[in-house]
């Protein structure tokens, strides 16, 4: 992570303290609970290091995050989301582990890919939206 911060723009550091910090703020002016502030402050960091595209070690940030939120989801039985959640982990990890030392930020891809990705997120939110039904969950 010291490897990364050295080799980030200022303006990159800036962005990534600030609106994490501004996700902190808004929770305490929310008066918000403490565990949605930090799911609030992770996500927000998660995606701004993701933004930069100069480390994978965002992928990490994002399997806390997520697993955080699932937990939360479980609790009141927002299972749409739980299941979604408990896909992305795996994802997650396998993403950090693809990754590797290269920059994260994907090619652009064929039309026959994307249609192919666009397919397989159709059926994988049906999936989700029938396992959901099925385990008598709320919607978020």
């Amino acid at each position: 992570m010291k490897k990364f911060w050295n080799e980030i723009t200022l303006a990159q550091k800036i962005w990534i303290a600030t609106s994490t910090l501004a996700m902190i703020l808004l929770g305490i002016i929310a008066n918000d609970t403490p565990i949605n502030i930090f799911i609030g402050a992770i996500g927000m960091f998660y995606v701004a290091v993701y933004s930069t595209g100069k480390t994978r070690w965002a992928f990490i940030l994002g399997v806390i995050y997520v697993s955080v939120y699932t937990i939360i989801c479980l609790r009141n039985r927002i299972m749409l989301d739980a299941v979604q959640n408990i896909v992305l982990i795996p994802l997650y990890i396998y993403s950090y582990i693809r990754w590797g030392k290269q920059n994260t930020k994907p090619k652009n891809m064929s039309k026959s890919q994307a249609m192919r990705v666009l397919l397989l997120a159709a059926a994988t939110f049906v999936l989700l939206l029938g396992l959901s039904k099925l385990l008598r969950g709320n919607y978020s």
